[in-house]
């Protein structure tokens, strides 16, 4: 978990911090589920990819 709010905190902004924190709490419990970080890397990605079109979309 040490991990999950180092990942939220390279992020900058507070908001964004909380919510990449979240992110990176649900990553590692994929990751311990699955032993697989290619599982992650994709969950990170559709996550990324949603984010953008929602600022297209917005």
């Amino acid at each position: 978990m040490v991990s999950a709010v180092v990942f939220g905190a390279v992020h900058g902004h507070p908001t964004i911090g909380v919510i990449a924190g979240l992110l990176g709490v649900t990553l590692a419990i994929i990751y311990e589920r699955s032993r697989s970080l290619t599982a992650c890397i994709v969950v990170h990605a559709v996550f990324n990819t949603l984010g953008i079109a929602l600022i297209y979309i917005i």
